[in-house]
């Protein structure tokens, strides 16, 4: 048998413990966790090593989110949502990046420290870790499409309704950004199953004809924010995001 088959039967072994365990937790027993509990913090540590690029081990101060994480994700998972490592790897991996974004911010000189032996377990677990991005991805991907499919919508038709030109495609992004941060707007997409256009034209100044032409692209984009899909975000995000504070401009002149 490869090492690699080997690896993988442990990988599943240790995901029906967890899952086991996990169930049990979720029942009432607190200590159900005492097995597994140190397979999830290093678990967490190689997917913040990953997301950050470096080798980052329980005692940095990367690593210090760790427990909190594990208990959150502990407290909000739903066996409905799939596997629950599927979901912490989520989890930790959105709160590094919120750190990411708050260091960019605020830059400061961080050394980088890297152990020669990090590559090498990095390589043998890397097997899982893609397996874990994958099914997060097709999940996510699935619970997208249902939520499309509520507004007569389809994965398979974002690319025919997306408006061609840049400066249009940005304009329906942000107009799908400000539904997506202000509740009154949102609320009402998400009721109504149309644009809240009286908001947008009078709050943020967003022309009718952006709302009227591109409904189905803005809809489908408020769907990403709204519902938090990580894995699509990027590719819907507004420019405005890394390049200025636009909605906060357009925010406080409302």
């Amino acid at each position: 048998m490869r090492k690699g088959q080997v690896l993988e039967m442990e990988q599943e072994n240790m995901n029906e413990l967890v899952g086991n365990s996990i169930r049990s937790y979720k029942s009432g027993d607190k200590d159900a966790l005492n097995d597994v509990y140190d397979h999830l913090v290093h678990f967490c540590l190689r997917v913040i090593s990953k997301t950050r690029g470096k080798y980052i081990n329980a005692n940095d101060e990367e690593a210090a989110i760790v427990p909190n994480v594990i208990l959150d994700a502990l407290d909000k998972y739903d066996p409905e949502q799939g596997s629950f490592m599927c979901y912490l790897g989520q989890a930790i991996r959105n709160r590094t990046i919120d750190g990411l974004r708050r260091e960019k911010r605020n830059p400061a000189a961080r050394p980088i420290s890297l152990d020669p032996d990090f590559f090498q377990t990095c390589n043998e677990s890397e097997y899982f870790e893609d397996m874990i991005d994958d099914m997060a991805r097709r999940h996510e991907l699935e619970t997208y499409d249902k939520l499309l499919a509520s507004f007569n919508l389809s994965i398979n038709t974002l690319s025919e309704i997306a408006p061609r030109r840049p400066s249009t495609r940005e304009q329906a992004r942000r107009a799908a950004w400000v539904i997506a941060q202000d509740g009154e707007a949102s609320t009402y997409l998400l009721n109504k199953g149309m644009l809240p256009h009286k908001i947008l034209e009078q709050r943020f100044h967003i022309t009718r004809s952006i709302l009227e032409r591109y409904r189905k692209f803005i809809i489908a984009v408020v769907l990403v924010y709204v519902y938090d899909l990580s894995y699509i975000k990027p590719y819907v995000t507004p420019a405005f995001m890394e390049e200025s504070p636009w909605y906060e401009q357009e925010a406080m002149h409302a």
